[in-house]
């Protein structure tokens, strides 16, 4: 996790082989440089404490 003035940034190495059953990562051509999850401004951006742990419980 990445954090700047006014947005943060989270990536996952290797996220290409996480299972995005959601499509929230952004991965491939829908990637802005902003890390996997996009521009990050505030708590609603973030995908659900659900999702987070599936992706958590994943790269272990």
């Amino acid at each position: 996790m990445v954090s700047f003035k006014n947005h943060r940034a989270f990536t996952f190495w290797k996220a290409s082989l996480l299972h995005d059953h959601e499509n929230t990562l952004h991965i491939g051509k829908d990637r802005s440089g902003i890390g996997h999850l996009g521009k990050i401004e505030k708590r609603s951006d973030l995908p659900s404490l659900m999702t987070l742990s599936n992706y958590s419980n994943q790269v272990k």
